[in-house]
């Protein structure tokens, strides 16, 4: 009888063992499923420092007392508060840089805003949303969910106006003073010395001297920086401007090189061709495709909407060459009345472009111009908007060609149109 209990205690414990390695392998499959991601994928997230660590759901602003001054979405709490903290300074990307220090250093003090901020200079100060200006939403939307990491973790995303104690000084031309360049809670800062013009010096607000001047963002605005040169020169070495809104990456394919080649169509949820699921320009056209194309590979919005397709051989911001022969990948081509993107470059005279054009309609090129009011509205009743419709957004097509290979022959001329340049949007 012992030995029968014995052995059925074995065959017992044995069968939950058993079931128990079952039940493991089942949630572990389940896991994987939920978090499924190819190796592609996850290389293009890495390329655009995408985190999911940090969110925000809302946040809750209060006054020096306590009393709720209201509950604002991310985006509209970043906007107030440039407005409210920039003072008299006019300049895009001094706001697109404060807009990545405010949305990092909000995320930072509430804990991705499961605590309440004081609307006060002791944390920041923020504008009614009713009276901040179109340029500064702006520039907010432009860097929608941008924030500054170092080593994977916030920075205390510190700012001020300009510090004017401590070692200040002026001469003739400059004013000068010694700043932190503020990184995480597990490195020191260092110190560098920063300047501004002596003319700024009446609106001069002063500060404590941690990572960001917004005067002296002002100041490398003028003579040619961008908001992320701007963030890279006040934050410590190695920061990172990350993003906490995943990006679209349904068409795209990274390379060799690491670049990321668009082979379908965008989606509507990606920034760089569409607002609110709405295309930016005339959905279609030439330049809305280049353009929303270009500042996707640039991943910012770098270059804005021309509506002679001419124009963009003029762009200074870039090289160029007008010899057909010498294309280079990301670059823009121009036919003079038409574009497209250079997407890869071979060994035997061919490329990949793509490109976008009223054409695939049925009513063609002539409908460009009668698509879209400024409202966004269909209208003119002469032209078949029905079919406009059905070619170009209705069957999610965006009038967008695939992928093309073509010849460096046949760059010469495109839809009986001559070469004009190439826009080298990546040296």
């Amino acid at each position: 009888m012992k030995i029968k209990v014995f052995l059925l205690s074995i065959f017992f414990l044995l069968f939950i063992v058993l079931l128990n390695l079952k039940l493991e392998n089942i949630s572990f499959k389940i896991i994987n499923k939920e978090k499924l991601t190819t190796n592609e994928e996850q290389k293009i997230l890495d390329k655009y420092n995408y985190t999911n660590k940090y969110s925000c759901n809302k946040v809750k602003v209060i006054d020096e007392k306590g009393k709720i001054l209201g509950n604002y979405d991310l985006e509209t709490y970043v906007a107030g508060v440039v407005s409210g903290e920039t003072h008299i300074i006019d300049d895009s990307e001094t706001f697109k840089a404060m807009s990545v220090a405010i949305r990092t250093y909000t995320l930072y003090v509430t804990d991705n805003c499961k605590y309440s901020i004081i609307n006060s200079e002791a944390n920041q100060v923020m504008d009614n949303p009713n009276i901040v200006s179109k340029k500064i939403k702006e520039a907010v939307k432009s860097t929608e969910g941008e924030i500054l990491t170092l080593d994977d973790k916030l920075v205390k995303a510190e700012y001020d106006s300009f510090y004017k104690g401590g070692n200040f000084y002026c001469d003739y031309k400059y004013c000068y003073n010694t700043y932190y360049k503020v990184g995480n809670n597990n490195i020191k800062p260092t110190t560098h010395k920063i300047k501004v013009p002596k003319s700024y010096y009446n609106d001069l607000a002063g500060g404590h001297g941690n990572g960001l001047s917004q005067y002296g963002a002002k100041y490398l605005s003028s003579i040619g920086y961008n908001y992320k040169d701007i963030l890279k020169y006040f934050y410590a070495v190695g920061i990172k401007i990350s993003t906490i809104i995943k990006p679209n990456i349904d068409g795209l394919e990274i390379d060799e090189d690491n670049f990321l080649t668009r082979r379908t169509k965008p989606n509507r949820k990606n920034k760089f061709y569409y607002t609110n699921e709405k295309a930016n320009s005339l959905e279609g056209d030439s330049t809305w495709y280049v353009t929303s194309r270009a500042n996707e590979i640039l991943n910012e919005q770098k270059i804005s909407y021309l509506k002679n397709p001419n124009d963009y051989c003029n762009i200074n911001a870039f090289n160029k060459s007008y010899e057909y022969n010498k294309p280079k990948k990301g670059a823009i081509i121009s036919w003079g009345k038409h574009l497209a993107i250079v997407e890869n470059v071979y060994e035997d005279n061919k490329i990949d472009i793509t490109e976008s054009y009223i054409g695939l309609g049925y009513y063609g090129i002539q409908m460009a111009n009668e698509y879209l009011n400024p409202t966004g509205k269909f209208y003119n009743e002469k032209t078949n908007i029905e079919d406009r419709k059905y070619n170009c957004e209705n069957n999610n097509s965006g009038c967008f060609k695939r992928t093309d290979n073509i010849s460096l022959e046949q760059i010469k001329n495109r839809w009986g149109y001559d070469f004009k340049c190439y826009i080298y949007l990546i040296d």
